[in-house]
């Protein structure tokens, strides 16, 4: 993908030898990241802004360590070049996807569900009873928890249904 990074580089900062000096032969990623780093900030004062590169950093750590698999932060904090304790204590919220879902079915189940399908949310029956099972959990209503469970239990989904 970066075959033609020096390339590249090079050309655009034939004007520069300083620049062309730190350019490598060689791809290394901590050249590109300075590099990246360098223009980001170049746009930001041409534009009168300030930016930064962590708020990419810690999004891109937060997906990596969401979708490794659980036990694996040391290889996702190796493969950023940090201590696990960093990476935990400064880049990744561990439980922020179940958090942020927790909040979007707390947003969902505050709303009607016309309003809820005027804005794309199709609810089918098994998230509709699923949502009804929560519901009646918190309400207490163990009589209606036992049918909802039962019916979840009883009903095909495609890792339960036969195969014919």
């Amino acid at each position: 993908m970066f075959g033609g990074y020096t390339e590249q580089i090079r050309a655009a900062h034939a004007d520069n030898l300083g620049c062309l000096r730190k350019i490598r032969d060689d791809f290394t990623p901590g050249n590109f990241g300075r590099w990246v780093y360098e223009r980001v900030k170049e746009w930001a004062i041409k534009g009168e802004q300030s930016a930064y590169l962590h708020v990419f950093r810690k999004t891109g750590l937060q997906f990596a360590h969401d979708g490794a698999e659980a036990g694996l932060s040391g290889s996702v904090a190796a493969d950023a070049g940090v201590s696990e304790s960093v990476l935990l204590g400064h880049y990744v919220k561990p439980n922020l996807r179940d958090q942020s879902n927790r909040t979007y079915r707390r947003l969902l189940a505050s709303l009607p569900s016309a309003v809820a399908t005027r804005y794309g949310y199709a609810e089918d029956a098994k998230a509709r009873a699923e949502r009804e099972l929560e519901a009646a959990r918190v309400a207490g209503d163990w009589v209606r928890v036992a049918e909802l469970a039962k019916a979840l239990g009883e009903a095909k989904t495609p890792a339960n249904s036969p195969t014919d």
